[in-house]
């Protein structure tokens, strides 16, 4: 799903996935054109989809729908439990795009 790291390297963009019942707060781990890989304590499945808000430095967030096609368990510690998400995005605006990838090649 992701090709790069973030610009920002060691912090992570903030994600909020938006579902029907509650909004999830993740974090971006690595991003490309074309999905986002999510770190949460929270579960999602795949086939689930959902929209999102991307947190971007100095912008405005990023509106995406996605899906999501892969989930993993993973630890960041002994105490908290974690899922890697992965997620394709389905529907991102032209502006939107352009901001991502400016950010991801760094202009």
């Amino acid at each position: 799903v992701a090709d790069c790291q973030l610009e920002d390297g060691p912090k992570r963009w903030p994600v909020s996935i938006l579902t029907s019942h509650s909004a999830i707060e993740g974090e971006a781990e690595d991003i490309s054109p074309t999905g986002i890989v999510i770190s949460s304590q929270q579960f999602l499945p795949p086939g689930h989809t959902f929209s999102m808000m991307i947190g971007v430095p100095n912008r405005m967030p990023l509106n995406v729908t996605g899906r999501v096609v892969w989930m993993t368990v993973k630890s960041c510690d002994n105490k908290t439990l974690r899922f890697g998400i992965g997620v394709q995005f389905l529907s991102i605006s032209k502006r939107d795009q352009q901001v991502l990838k400016g950010q991801i090649l760094g202009h």
